[in-house]
């Protein structure tokens, strides 16, 4: 079934590859002649026209598009051209719109309220996103990423000296974790592999975890990371970013936030808003203001006005001792950069394209997640009742195509691997990125 993309941006360009490399068909809408042009260079099937003129939506076929992701600059055109793509004409069963304006992510706007008032029946708000995935990482001691997976959670670390599963082999590792716990990959002098039976971890590796919720709050003590500290949150710049992040913290009590903020005025504001934030105002590249603000901070946030200034800042943190830097950015060319840093990259639009791709795909029980820059994703998948794999062992599953079985889960709890599959399970399974793309459906999983 076709998706239909109003907006050839950074967004409506990445839902496109990322849909293509699945080969779910495509077409994207665009006005700008000149980014047409580049669209159609890399093979995507696009149509250049204003979306509001009914010639343009006719030629791009727009009655044989299941899905609608209304991604144009300004949110309330996506507000509209959702609410006017409400006629019979139309068979869209997903109308998506992305909003980036404040006003629509508060509680005054719910997703029911544009649902009932302009047909969007799926929203994305790249910076609550990208707000989300912050405050899941830093309520976490050590997280550099982490992300909620219903009964699992993916949690990227950095290995400590004093971590007590270093310099073990794999094959012994079972003595010191338990079963609640699963390494997925590890990334070392910028190389990511997934670790065999006589690899070790070493200080400073950079490992993604599954955690089951089962796991006991000490779990990744054995990681060298103790759970039970409070965190406190350094946000530099990002005014845009504070109120998503404070709505996203919310009630998790072990988080204590603070602000620098360029301008004296937004520093004034966000403390008026946000009484129990600590704000300080300040040039964010002045070194010593850095090294004075920072000094007790377990966990920095950049995201300056300029990413090139996110970058240094970010750098700057680094060298001042700060043991977990986030950098705020949208630029893949910064990647490279940061690589061998202690800097973990949050990409809000790579988020959001993931978000739409998941709602998008025909396969409602799969999920699909990057897990960075790796080469390798988490496929979160139910077990359907006509899944040739049921009655299957799960520890046998796939290994054949790069996908190696981590947890089965059955009722909220954790099953053993070499149990029988059943409809209902939920599976975490690790795969190559490259073998997930290479299917063309991702119905092949499972």
């Amino acid at each position: 079934m076709k998706t239909l993309i109003l907006g050839a941006g950074d967004l409506g360009l990445g839902i496109a590859r990322r849909l293509m490399d699945f080969g779910e068909p495509v077409t994207l809408v665009e006005k700008s002649g000149e980014i047409a042009e580049e669209v159609a260079a890399l093979g995507i099937d696009v149509v250049h026209g204003d979306v509001f003129q009914p010639e343009t939506l006719k030629k791009a076929e727009l009655e044989d598009a299941a899905h609608l992701v209304a991604a144009l600059s300004l949110d309330e055109q996506n507000l509209l051209v959702c609410r006017w793509m409400e006629s019979p004409s139309s068979r869209a069963k997903n109308k998506i719109a992305r909003l980036k304006s404040d006003i629509f992510c508060t509680a005054n706007v719910s997703d029911a309220f544009l649902e009932e008032k302009f047909g969007v029946n799926g929203v994305i708000r790249p910076l609550e996103v990208a707000a989300g995935a912050i405050a899941n990482a830093a309520q976490i001691t050590g997280a550099l990423a982490a992300m909620q997976l219903d009964d699992v959670a993916i949690v990227g670390i950095r290995c400590p000296a004093r971590a007590e599963v270093l310099h073990t082999p794999f094959r012994y590792l079972s003595r010191i974790i338990d079963e609640t716990i699963a390494v997925l990959i590890v990334t070392r002098d910028g190389k990511t592999f997934r670790p065999q039976m006589d690899d070790v971890l070493l200080e400073k590796d950079e490992v993604y975890l599954a955690v089951h919720k089962s796991s006991p709050e000490n779990a990744l003590k054995t990681f060298g990371h103790d759970q039970t500290l409070k965190q406190r949150l350094l946000l530099v710049g990002g005014s845009r970013l504070l109120p998503p992040l404070i709505r996203s913290i919310g009630g998790i009590s072990c988080l204590e936030c603070h602000l620098l903020e360029e301008l004296p005025e937004q520093a004034e504001q966000a403390s008026l808003n946000f009484p129990a934030l600590t704000a300080v105002s300040g040039n964010c590249l002045d070194y010593s203001l850095l090294e004075e603000v920072a000094a007790a901070m377990d966990v920095a946030v950049v995201a300056a006005r300029q990413e090139e200034n996110t970058v240094l800042i970010s750098l700057f943190l680094e060298k001042i001792g700060v043991e977990r830097v986030m950098t705020l950015t949208r630029d893949h060319r910064y990647d490279a950069l940061l690589a061998n840093s202690r800097c973990s990259i949050i990409n809000p639009g790579s988020m959001a394209v993931e978000s739409v791709v998941n709602r998008v795909l025909p396969q409602a029980n799969i999920s699909i997640f990057e897990l960075k820059n790796s080469g390798f994703c988490v496929v979160a998948a139910e077990v359907k009742e006509s899944s040739p794999q049921i009655g299957q062992s799960f520890s046998s599953f796939c290994l054949e195509k790069a996908v190696f079985p981590i947890f089965i889960c059955r009722n909220g709890a954790l099953a053993s691997i070499s149990d029988s599959m059943k409809a209902g399970d939920k599976t975490l399974l690790l795969a190559e990125k490259k073998i997930i793309y290479g299917l063309g459906s991702v119905s092949e999983i499972i």
